[in-house]
């Protein structure tokens, strides 16, 4: 998890502190109601002001996805559901965490709590189902060329779009093989300092 920061206008609610977890999917429809202006139909997010109200709204499940292990080593896929304090890893070891009693998410519970576990599969499943979409729902659908370049080349777009993937996780669990993108992370450092002897046994 990562910090959110909001600096409304005029300083409103200027140091408080949410403690409810948020995703980015909700930084779109925060900034229209922060301008006036209604979100679109099509946003899966939801404004985050009303979690500044005297009494905000319960929290919801946040769901976050990487592909990134399988871009770069070819691994699985992984992705999460938190939902409360417990948080499910979708992998192909699963992962169930009892976040009150363990923050820093240590010890996996879900070989001895799987009926749990099972359930926040099923919702992180039928999320996943909800939100799948076709190519032609895709975000750049019906914009112009140009002005997809431009998105582009400031990061919005990643490329032609890729729907979630279904059936279970496959390829090597990142978390058996975590030392060598470590080893790899080490070795472009020591590279781009002009260590070039200290990355050298790294790669090898």
């Amino acid at each position: 998890l990562v910090p959110f920061l909001l600096k409304l206008p005029r300083g409103q609610s200027a140091g408080r502190r949410v403690r409810t977890p948020v995703g980015l999917v909700d930084v779109a429809p925060t900034v229209l109601d922060a301008a006036g202006l209604p979100s679109l139909q099509a946003m899966q997010g939801r404004s985050l002001l009303p979690l500044l109200s005297p009494q905000p709204p319960a929290g919801r499940p946040v769901y976050s996805v990487t592909d990134y292990p399988r871009r770069a080593f070819g691994w699985s896929d992984l992705a999460s559901w938190r939902a409360g304090s417990y948080l499910l890893v979708r992998a192909p070891e699963r992962e169930f965490y009892d976040l009150a009693t363990d923050p820093r998410a240590s010890r996996n519970l879900a070989p001895s709590r799987a009926a749990e576990a099972d359930q926040l599969a099923a919702e992180m499943e039928e999320f996943r189902r909800r939100s799948a979409r076709s190519p032609q729902s895709s975000p750049v659908a019906g914009l112009d060329p140009r002005e997809v370049e431009k998105l582009t080349a400031l990061g919005y777009v990643g490329g032609a779009f890729q729907p979630l993937p279904v059936g279970p996780p496959s390829g090597l669990d990142p978390k058996q093989k975590i030392h060598l993108a470590n080893a790899l992370h080490d070795a472009i450092l020591a590279i781009e300092s002009d260590r070039a002897a200290q990355a050298v046994p790294l790669l090898q």
